[in-house]
């Protein structure tokens, strides 16, 4: 079989996206199929990021990795770059085509014409529906995505694939075309490469933790908001806050850096790190106000770190409330009443604190378990390469 990956956006980007599509072509060409990633080459892309300059708030995502660099981790994937022109010639020498679910790419699938296409699985890497939309931008994703626009450029596609079980009703209730074509299976997590559940701190101070983008989406306003109501409790002189990650709000962490000696803003922090920072933690905190399936909590949980996250589609599918951590409101009072829960729990109860941990990766393992997920995911393609021929 010969599959296809395309999405508009660079490999080079290094995000969530990018990184899955390489690891599941990988995987599907371990397995023995032809694999191949397609992108539209730089010249073409450089001039859509004008368009997209507009519609992100002029703050894209920079190109984090070189070609160099891509190629070593694709091993026997090609990677294609191709003009708009020979776009369609290309796509057309694979059996099925799995794409990326934003409005660009499937715009771009949609003018070379989807329907005469090899079969086309949108793969929901974005979020369709922002269930906390409390600002202009996520108002206009929501109604771009949910309006009549998108439903005509899922037109000519053959199939949905979701990693979250919150959109199998959003999907019949605003694509009812697509009701008996949508394919739930989360994203593979190989839990062994954060196999460790002893922590390297010996002192007696609560570790939080946060990791991600310190972006609006990722919470971060709440976040700060949370750590200034915790410091007006007589728990916040033993408690210390870590926050790894980069973006445009990270004046306000370093401005809480600057006012808590208990807050340390660790910066990026390289993957290869990542794992030594779960584990010197007690609980991870996630008040992001949309995901689709966010690897954070799965990473820290895979590491006996309890978490507490934002109710929303995308975390319920991976936290067992009261069991691997909480699914709390989305407002900074539920965020501190469970940190402070976890808080006493170590303190008063360690040994039911620890059954939270060895549940938690437990849970991992068994429901994110890569070969079974791939299994899944590899029957989906001959499924929709077969209903062609």
């Amino acid at each position: 079989m010969k599959i296809a990956f395309f999405m508009v956006p660079l490999l080079n980007h290094g995000g969530g996206a990018e990184k899955y599509f390489i690891n599941i072509a990988n995987e599907m060409a371990r397995r023995g199929h032809e694999t191949s990633i397609i992108n539209l080459d730089k010249s073409l892309y450089s001039k859509l990021t004008f368009f997209l300059s507009i519609y992100y708030h002029h703050k894209l995502i920079k190109l984090r990795y070189t070609d160099k660099e891509i190629e070593k981790e694709l091993k026997e994937v090609k990677w294609i770059k191709t003009n708009l022109r020979n776009l369609k010639n290309v796509l057309n020498n694979f059996d099925v085509i799995y794409a990326k679910n934003e409005i660009l790419d499937l715009s771009i699938l949609k003018l070379i014409g989807m329907k005469n296409l090899p079969p086309v699985i949108v793969g929901v890497h974005t979020p369709i529906f922002y269930p906390i939309s409390d600002s202009f931008y996520s108002k206009l994703h929501n109604f771009l995505y949910l309006g009549p626009l998108y439903r005509w450029l899922l037109g000519g596609c053959q199939a949905i694939h979701i990693p979250n079980s919150d959109y199998i009703k959003l999907i019949k209730d605003s694509f009812p075309d697509f009701k008996n074509k949508t394919f739930l299976i989360f994203y593979p997590f190989d839990s062994e490469a954060f196999s460790s559940l002893e922590t390297n701190e010996n002192d007696n101070l609560f570790r939080i933790l946060f990791v991600g983008r310190l972006t609006e989406q990722k919470g971060i306003d709440i976040l700060v908001r949370v750590i200034e109501r915790i410091s007006l409790t007589e728990e916040f002189k033993n408690m210390y806050f870590n926050i790894a990650g980069s973006g445009e709000l990270q004046n306000d962490i370093k401005y809480l850096q600057q006012k808590f000696s208990n807050v340390n803003w660790l910066g990026h922090v390289p993957q290869s790190e990542i794992p030594k920072i779960y584990i010197s933690n007690d609980i991870l905190i996630a008040p992001s106000r949309y995901e689709m399936l966010p690897w954070v909590p799965l990473e820290a949980q895979s590491c006996g770190v309890p978490v507490i996250v934002s109710d929303i589609a995308g975390p319920r599918d991976i936290i067992i409330d009261g069991k691997t951590g909480f699914l709390v409101k989305y407002n900074v009072e539920a965020f501190v009443d469970k940190i402070l829960y976890f808080y006493n729990l170590k303190k008063d109860n360690p040994d039911k604190f620890n059954k939270f941990r060895i549940k938690a990766r437990e849970h991992i393992k068994e429901k994110f378990e890569p070969a079974k997920i791939c299994n899944q995911l590899e029957d989906m393609f001959e499924e929709l390469s077969n209903a062609k021929k």
